[in-house]
């Protein structure tokens, strides 16, 4: 049996009208399933980045434009032409050969502390139309 592996995610929550972060454990036998439930969607997509040197891949709605989600993240914050994702994002690491991968106790932390930062980021964005750095 396959260990489930462990994701942070970011999400909305319309009732509260926040953001929340959580871990969750998916079943890698149905990581495209678990990943569509998680985000709300049929197409997913994916993009990766770097902190510290270590890669990870952000899995978002491929139609967030279509159905008219909250803007949750900027990608490529520090450059010149960042990208907005929305609506419901999952985080993990990817193997050698391309596979999602679980996240380790110290991608949690390096992730968590980015999502917060790149939080101030994206609100800076949307109010300036221009980036913070």
């Amino acid at each position: 049996i396959m260990q489930k592996i462990r994701v942070l995610t970011l999400e909305i929550n319309h009732e509260k009208n926040l953001l929340e972060k959580k871990l969750r454990w998916i079943d890698p036998d149905i990581i495209l399933e678990s990943m569509q439930k998680i985000i709300g969607c049929r197409a997913i997509n994916a993009r990766s980045f770097a902190i510290k040197g270590r890669q990870y891949d952000v899995w978002f709605d491929d139609e967030f434009l279509a159905h008219a989600s909250i803007p949750t993240f900027l990608l490529d914050e520090k450059t010149q032409y960042p990208s907005l994702l929305m609506g419901n994002l999952l985080f993990a690491c990817a193997n050698d050969d391309g596979s999602t991968a679980g996240l380790q106790q110290d991608d949690i932390f390096l992730l968590s502390r980015y999502v917060d930062d790149n939080f101030t980021a994206l609100r800076y964005y949307l109010q300036n139309g221009k980036n913070l750095w």
